[in-house]
């Protein structure tokens, strides 16, 4: 039986940035990389990875050929950025190519609408 807990580790990815990737058009194999991309850098509490294809076709099932084109389209979308050869997802949800103009007015309503988070002492 599985029995995933908190403090084995975890990914905090930032609420604005979550809700920005649900309203992105993606495709399946899109969506894997991305979130793919985020386990191995947040994940690891790294900004930026060098990640292999072979890495990426282990965790998500998806052939190195579909990878690659994955990866391209992203980048070309401005949601992957590569650096290097060090791949981060674009935290400038503004920028991303698969997001319509009436879902970024959604997510400027929703942002406005979000409880004030607690100041850290």
């Amino acid at each position: 039986m599985a029995s995933p807990q908190r403090q084995n580790g975890f990914t905090g990815i930032a609420n604005e940035l979550l809700e920005a990737f649900i309203i992105g058009r993606f495709t399946e194999y899109q969506r894997r990389v991305v979130l793919f991309i985020w386990r191995k850098t947040y994940g690891y509490l790294k900004k930026e990875d060098w990640i292999a294809n072979s890495q990426f076709v282990e965790a998500t099932g998806i052939n190195k050929g579909n990878v690659s084109r994955a990866i391209r389209d992203l980048k070309e979308f401005r949601v992957v950025i590569s650096t290097d050869n060090r791949l981060s997802v674009n935290k400038d949800w503004e920028q991303w190519k698969v997001i319509s103009t009436d879902n970024k007015s959604y997510l400027y309503r929703l942002q406005k609408l979000s409880p004030e988070q607690p100041q850290k002492k």
